[in-house]
């Protein structure tokens, strides 16, 4: 929804192709507490859009119907504040009429975003040994050019790629993708950016691209400036990091991007040099990108997270830091402040899911907090969590990576194992035609007749789908099949959905194969960067 109108929450999957929202529990959800996203939640059914709630067919029952609309129903950034499902229907049927007044595609959805860098270390591109023989690969869903291809049927609600195709992209050391765009980081710096470019979401000035969707890449000036090392892109906000500080840019009606203000006070309505559009209001846009000020004597930063409200960026110190409006209770804030409940553990990575936050500390444990509504936080229960608790599951396993999707998570062990719980629909947790929600963390179960397929060393999670990268370089999809998402043919009927399969790339002419270092998952697509092997 745009937001200069009414705010909404949903209880949705961010990245579905339909919203697992349900209007009579916005209000509810909304009391509860949560953190933003980094995933979109979207509704794009080919015949029309509904807003669910558990069951297709109890989404089914309470569908609103509009002609191969979506509908958006954001915890990310909007909020019902009428209580109860008559006063969440009312706002919906008004924000229906304010949409068909400015534009049928006015609208946002939150991203999981997530950077993918080399297995030395994710989301940063240090250490990275991607060379010139780099290629970078997207699949699924292309309707906002968020593919990269030139051909692509741009606003086509049924143009997906179904299998790993190559995008213009050379020498790739990172990637991050968002609800609808993408970003690739090059090994000298250069940022490039397509997709869905609201609220300038694509970091791209109206001097660089003043259009809503970049079919193809683009290299963003401003950002490649910076010289980012770690990025992450929201719904349509973003975030990056160099040696030089911290810099956000697009929708900032929460502060997600840092401060409205030139002088970084987070006074004023300073709207930079954004025109205002229907699909892109200048009083909530930071653009050109600016400088998010950490408090003096903040550390460097390695790494970055956005939500879908909020933002969050790790120091080299092991300290988090968090703007926007990470918990429902909470007022908005431009300057960042330490994430409490943690100070005494040197934390080693971020992962921003939907309305919850993932840590990981140097000796191998998570904490989690936020929304737990399908037991997201792994504690055992559906109840929020103002403050990071301990996923007591790997009390005594070393976990390695972690990852947060719409609303299910992801740890991997430094045994190669893999780890999924939270939301489990559509078989996005991997536990074969068990698609019931998990709240402790369950190991999936690999038997694909090779020790290095069953070695998984990263994770990255989508809305409904979820993809993992072996020893070997190789890529497992499983989840929601519809729109490309797995990069596989899958029936999406099937319960094989949920069962991990492998990802065929491209042959290499001299017989060799592709060997991924970096995924990242993003609303309905997926992209992969790889080297010659």
């Amino acid at each position: 929804m745009n937001p200069r109108g009414g705010r909404v929450n949903a209880r949705a999957g961010v990245g579905n192709a339909h919203a697992d929202a349900d209007a009579t529990s916005a209000a509810s959800a909304a009391r509860r507490g949560r953190l933003g996203s980094a995933t979109p939640i979207v509704s794009r059914s080919r015949s029309r859009s509904v807003i669910v709630t558990g069951s297709r067919d109890d989404a089914r029952a309470r569908a609103t119907v509009t002609a191969r609309r979506d509908a958006v129903c954001s915890f990310a950034s909007t909020r019902i504040r009428a209580r109860g499902a008559l006063g969440a229907l009312v706002v919906i049927i008004a924000r229906e009429a304010h949409w068909r007044a400015i534009r049928a595609r006015s609208r946002p959805s939150f991203s999981l975003s997530r950077i993918a860098s080399n297995r030395a270390r994710a989301m940063t591109t240090r250490g990275n040994t991607s060379s010139s023989a780099t290629a970078l690969f997207a699949w699924g869903q292309g309707e906002d050019g968020q593919l990269g291809f030139d051909d692509a049927r741009v606003n086509d609600l049924d143009y997906s790629v179904d299998a790993p195709r190559r995008v213009d992209v050379a020498d790739v050391a990172a990637i991050a993708s968002g609800s609808r765009n993408s970003f690739a980081v090059t090994s000298s710096g250069k940022t490039y950016a397509w997709g869905w470019n609201s609220h300038r979401a694509t970091s791209l000035t109206v001097e660089e691209c003043d259009e809503l969707f970049v079919p193809t890449p683009r290299r963003a000036k401003t950002t490649s400036a910076t010289r980012a090392t770690t990025i992450s892109a929201g719904g349509w906000h973003g975030v990056c990091a160099s040696d030089e500080g911290v810099y956000g840019w697009g929708g900032n009606e929460y502060h997600q991007a840092g401060s409205n203000a030139s002088d970084g006070t987070g006074a004023g309505g300073d709207e930079g040099d954004a025109p205002d559009r229907d699909w892109a209001p200048a009083r909530h846009i930071v653009s050109p990108m600016r400088r998010v000020a950490l408090p003096e004597g903040a550390k460097r930063v390695i790494q970055v997270s956005c939500g879908g409200m909020a933002s969050f960026a790790l120091s080299e110190d092991g300290r988090v830091w968090e703007w926007g409006q990470p918990l429902e209770e909470e007022e908005p804030r431009a300057t960042p402040q330490l994430v409490r409940g943690c100070e005494r553990r040197v934390v080693a990575e971020i992962a921003a899911g939907s309305f919850h936050l993932l840590l990981r500390t140097e000796n191998g444990e998570v904490l989690s907090y936020g929304n737990g509504m399908y037991g997201q936080l792994g504690t055992g229960a559906t109840a929020a969590s103002d403050v990071p608790r301990v996923v007591e599951t790997f009390g005594r396993v070393g976990v390695a990576k972690i990852a947060a999707g719409g609303w299910h998570s992801a740890a991997v062990t430094a045994g190669g194992e893999i780890y999924t719980w939270g939301r489990g629909e559509y078989g996005r947790l991997g536990h074969g035609d068990d698609c019931r929600d998990k709240v402790v963390p369950e190991r999936v179960e690999l038997d694909l007749g090779d020790e290095a397929l069953n070695f998984i060393v990263d994770v990255s999670l989508g809305g409904s789908h979820s993809c993992a990268l072996t020893r070997d370089g190789r890529v497992l999809s499983w989840g929601r099949a519809t729109y490309g998402r797995l990069g596989r043919v899958v029936d999406p009927d099937a319960s094989s959905c949920g069962v991990p399969g492998v990802v065929v790339f491209p042959p290499l002419p001299d017989g060799g194969r592709w060997r991924v270092f970096a995924l990242a998952c993003g609303g309905r697509h997926t992209l992969a960067a790889a080297n010659q092997g």
